[in-house]
């Protein structure tokens, strides 16, 4: 998958928004900038297709965070986990690792988080990992060191 630089992305989405969504317009990014038609509707945060998903904008509300914010967060962790590094398969299989003590009985689509607690984008596999060790750097330094211990052992097997 081709990548492309904040500047072209910002371009794509500037020519895209002035388009009002015409006919064809994606099509024709996608033309110019050399990438597929997929590629320019992921960077819109549009998934593969050319409807944005009703599941994930009910989890921009449900966070209270713009498709802009999640774009930005996206490129600006080079399309990676923030915790493993893993690249996602596209914006539409990131989780939303937030703070829990920010908003304590949110997000839910009756009462969104304020926004302000989103801490970064995870795969799934990591944000259940982090909720499992409860969100505590203690428990997951304690666990770094658990499995330390056993990784130096000649015969741990």
């Amino acid at each position: 998958m081709k990548k492309l630089t904040p500047e072209v992305i910002a371009e794509i989405r500037k020519i895209y928004s002035e388009s009002d969504g015409e006919y064809g317009v994606i099509r024709d990014l996608s033309v110019s900038y050399g990438v597929a038609r997929s590629t320019i509707c992921r960077y819109l945060g549009r998934g593969e297709s050319y409807t944005i998903d009703a599941r994930f904008l009910r989890r921009l509300r449900q966070y209270g965070v713009s498709l802009d914010d999640v774009i930005d967060l996206f490129i600006a962790q080079n399309e990676c986990c923030a915790v493993c590094r893993s690249e996602f398969v596209s914006i539409y299989s990131v989780n939303f690792d937030h703070d829990h003590s920010c908003c304590p009985y949110g997000p839910t689509p009756t009462n969104p988080a304020c926004g302000k607690c989103l801490r970064g984008l995870t795969c799934h596999n990591c944000n259940i990992g982090l909720g499992n060790f409860r969100h505590s750097a203690e428990v997951l330094r304690n666990a770094a060191v658990y499995v330390e211990r056993f990784k130096e052992l000649p015969d741990a097997h």
